[in-house]
């Protein structure tokens, strides 16, 4: 976890211009902590998560049970619950799918 923060601060300093000026922390993702090492914001927090969400729902060979699960918490555009339980619950179920596919798809052992 560490490393990644590390890193996306890296990049995301590395394509910020410096002669913008910011104002209250808008559009900041990390901000020096003790020692000047860089901390998380939550709004970088909810990108990784994002992320890593897309990546396991990607992996998910069965198309039509990943997009049951997305529509149970994203219903449109605009529309989306904001219930931590829910979005909690699905990341679990979709976890739950991608263990099931990965167990089926190993050769059985010979021990």
């Amino acid at each position: 976890m560490f490393v990644t923060n590390v890193l996306l601060f890296l990049l995301l300093n590395s394509i910020n211009d410096d002669s913008n000026v910011s104002v209250n922390g808008d559009g900041q993702y990390y901000y020096p902590c003790e020692h000047g090492m860089p901390c998380a914001t939550t709004r970088i927090s909810n990108i990784r998560d994002g992320l890593e969400d897309w990546e396991m729902f990607r992996r998910i060979k069965n198309k039509t049970q990943v997009l049951a699960l997305i529509r149970s918490v994203v219903r449109g555009a605009s529309d989306w619950t904001t219930d931590p339980h829910a979005i909690e619950m699905t990341r679990r179920a979709a976890l739950e799918l991608l263990v099931r596919q990965q167990q089926q798809q190993q050769p059985p052992s010979l021990y």
